[in-house]
């Protein structure tokens, strides 16, 4: 018997000036001016920097960071 791998593309996003341990929600959208959607859960950075990984499908879009008070 053999064990194939579980292959799942994946991006990495490197994110500055952020504010240590505050909250952050990740977003997408496929076109400008398109409705955001919220992608994973909150997040809250330890220090100004944060990495996310994100699994993609193969679709374009743009991606942003919004705080969430």
């Amino acid at each position: 018997n053999a064990l194939w791998p579980n292959v799942t593309q994946v991006m990495e996003l490197d994110f500055a000036s952020l504010s240590p341990y505050d909250d952050y929600q990740l977003q997408f959208t496929p076109v400008v001016g398109a409705t955001w959607s919220n992608l994973g859960i909150p997040f809250t950075p330890t220090s100004t920097t944060s990495t996310q990984y994100v699994n993609v499908s193969g679709n374009a879009g743009f991606f942003r960071v919004k705080y969430v008070p």
